[in-house]
């Protein structure tokens, strides 16, 4: 093969190795993007997950099955489209995966659910039977302990029976506008202690 041939041989296979180069380069780059979309669904995905299970166990506070009232909504819809004559179909509800993690503590069930009804109250005996109703046995007592510590380290806002969801905005600006504690030296005290 003579100099002239070979340099159009090299500068096909030069042009197809580029080609071939800048099509894995572009394939890459859109594989990144689809893993990075990927792991942003999953987030949504997941929030929404946990979303529906704060739902749910709102709806359980407010002495409702929140899975059945909704079945019991979309099957009205479909009667309500058959008696119009829709030709759209109806498609069977997807129902939610369980949740990624499941409450572990009292506390967590209890915080869930006075998130999920906030602006609205929960209380002690609503949160009670729901937590039996998922077959969590407690003592009687531990659930308004429970919410009373949660009062206590500022999660939450009572207003005789009913607890409220403090946001986190609240709790900052409650701790930012709190005096400072004393040294606990105080001499009235002492005396009064004394007597």
């Amino acid at each position: 093969m003579d100099q002239h041939a070979r340099t159009l041989v090299v500068s096909g296979f030069i042009k197809q190795y580029t080609e071939i180069k800048e099509t894995w380069v572009e394939a890459e780059a859109e594989t990144r993007k689809l893993k990075v979309r990927a792991d942003e669904l999953e987030g949504i995905k997941k929030k929404a997950i946990d979303d529906y299970h704060k739902l749910r166990a709102a709806a359980g506070v407010f002495g409702f099955d929140l899975d059945a009232e909704s079945k019991a909504a979309d099957q009205e819809k479909a009667a309500l489209r058959a008696i119009a004559g829709s030709e759209e179909p109806v498609a069977p509800p997807t129902p939610m995966p369980p949740a990624a993690v499941e409450f572990k503590t009292i506390r967590e069930h209890a915080l869930a659910a006075a998130e999920a009804a906030f602006p609205n109250p929960i209380r002690a005996s609503g949160l009670r039977q729901q937590l039996e109703a998922l077959g969590i046995k407690t003592h009687e007592k531990t659930v308004g302990m429970t919410l009373y510590r949660l009062l206590k380290g500022k999660k939450l806002r009572r207003d005789g029976w009913d607890w409220f969801w403090v946001p986190e905005v609240e709790r900052q600006s409650a701790v930012t506008a709190q005096e400072p504690e004393s040294s606990g030296s105080d001499p009235e005290l002492l005396l009064n202690a004394a007597e």
